[in-house]
């Protein structure tokens, strides 16, 4: 199991909204010593959103990209300030040069600035 926590970024909200992004990479540091190149497979990610409170109309997605494809990336809609669990992409390739992103989407608000009210979390459930 991998977990990991982020901040989102700031988002500088235009006249047709942002988008602010919280990345996990996953690295050869995140998997034990001597398990490379061992196939391994996903069994879900738990996740936990932050929210921006200042903003409107906000949407949040659970992307997942490939072992070294991150052009090539899966997302799912899941929902701001709130938990859960995907098993989205449990038939997809997984293991180091993975990678997960949470997109948080808004529209505007009352601010110029959107700053997310904490961090979002990922936890990775796989086997070897």
């Amino acid at each position: 199991m991998i977990s990991k926590t982020v901040t989102p970024t700031v988002i500088n909200v235009i006249s047709i909204g942002g988008t602010g992004l919280a990345i996990f990479s996953l690295s050869p540091s995140d998997f034990p010593a001597g398990s490379f190149g061992v196939p391994k497979q996903l069994l879900g990610i738990d996740w936990n959103t932050t929210s921006y409170p200042e903003n409107i109309k906000e949407s949040v997605e659970l992307c997942y990209s490939r072992p070294y494809k991150t052009a090539q990336r899966t997302c799912v809609p899941i929902w701001p300030g709130s938990s859960g669990t995907s098993t989205d992409f449990n038939d997809q390739p997984f293991g180091q040069g993975a990678g997960l992103t949470i997109k948080h989407h808004v529209l505007g608000g009352g601010a110029r600035l959107g700053y997310p009210a904490g961090s979002d979390t990922v936890t990775v459930r796989y086997r070897d």
